[in-house]
């Protein structure tokens, strides 16, 4: 009868186990986004350099094929951007280029 309840309960423990290992995963997989904002450094395939207004360090963000686009982006532009952080690189989600022109009332 002792045995019934110590295999009963190995295979309770054991699944138990095996449902929560996605749930780890998935809770170690999911990164916060963050954003910042700056003016356009340097930008090429790679990498984006953004520069903030009261700052003194530039920031620097990996570019990737998955990272959307939106705007022109070119040096000088203000842009915000969506990042993922992973120790002390950043890695872009999306750029998006801010509007500079304003609209005049006639």
């Amino acid at each position: 009868m002792w045995s019934i309840v110590k295999k009963a309960g190995v295979v309770t423990l054991a699944l138990l186990l095996c449902a929560s290992v996605p749930a780890i995963a998935a809770a170690k997989t999911t990164a916060k986004n963050h954003t910042m904002a700056g003016t356009v450094k340097s930008i090429d395939a790679n990498t984006l350099v953004l520069s903030r207004s009261g700052k003194k360090a530039d920031v620097t963000f990996a570019l990737d094929s998955s990272t959307k686009k939106n705007g022109t982006l070119e040096v000088g532009t203000p842009v915000s951007v969506t990042y993922h952080a992973s120790g002390t690189s950043r890695s872009a989600v999306s750029v998006t280029a801010k509007s500079t022109k304003q609209t005049h009332k006639k």
